[in-house]
């Protein structure tokens, strides 16, 4: 399935934070609920997922990031110099972006689930309240205050 084509898709805020983030990595531990699947952009979700890689190894900067997405064969997804520009473009309130990240994330995310059951309703077979418990569930998750634990007023 592919990804919807929908408002929440601005590369700018991912890039900026990213750049934040290697920057300064000590922010990702004020912001450890964010995961890969909270940015849109493959690239930076790849991007995300180095950083991690590189932290867990004690060393974040741009080579190595770049050295770490190389070695998994995503260098063609965001070369150096895009880090580097992703670097500069830092943001200074990663608390913001973060909300704005995962607020589109959970708008994807919706409109993931609203197509799904679109189609499930379609179904000439399905039974709306069988529907609805199929569906529940993953609303229930979405709704869950651990996801929200550090979400910020916008």
């Amino acid at each position: 399935m592919g990804k919807p084509e929908i408002l929440y898709n601005d590369a700018e805020p991912e890039r900026s934070l990213l750049g934040s983030f290697i920057r300064s990595p000590h922010l990702l531990d004020e912001h450890g609920d964010l995961t890969a699947s909270d940015f849109y952009h493959d690239a930076h979700q790849k991007i995300f997922q180095s950083i991690m890689a590189r932290r867990a190894s004690g060393v974040v900067d741009v080579m190595s990031v770049f050295t770490d997405l190389q070695a998994r064969g995503w260098a063609d997804d965001a070369d150096a110099t895009y880090l580097q520009q992703g670097y500069e473009s830092y943001s200074s309130d990663c608390g913001l972006m973060v909300a704005l990240i995962k607020r589109a994330a959970l708008a994807r995310r919706l409109v993931q689930i609203s197509g799904a059951l679109d189609r499930e309703l379609r179904s000439p077979h399905r039974q709306p309240e069988a529907t609805l418990d199929d569906f529940s569930g993953q609303l229930v998750e979405l709704n869950s205050p651990e996801r929200w634990k550090r979400e910020v007023e916008l």
